[in-house]
């Protein structure tokens, strides 16, 4: 078992950060590929929207990604 889930990690480096287009910054946005709205109206074009941001924001998700890699490995003890 981890010492602490992935998308909690991710919550806690990029608040921290403030990194505002990671993982949550997408998903807040409400335009992040493969998430399923389950409630409400979807926005107008939302999936063109999404497909959009998620190119544009792949740098920036790669970057939360490599960042919550690093903090795992540190909460994790795993240093080697």
């Amino acid at each position: 078992m981890r010492a602490l889930p992935h998308d909690l990690a991710h919550f806690v480096v990029e608040d921290a950060l403030r990194l505002d287009r990671g993982f949550w910054g997408s998903i807040e946005s409400g335009e992040f590929r493969g998430m399923e709205r389950i409630d409400g109206r979807r926005k107008p074009h939302a999936t063109e929207t999404a497909e959009r941001m998620s190119r544009q924001n792949a740098g920036h998700l790669g970057e939360a990604e490599r960042l919550v890699a690093y903090f795992d490995r540190i909460v994790d003890g795993n240093f080697d």
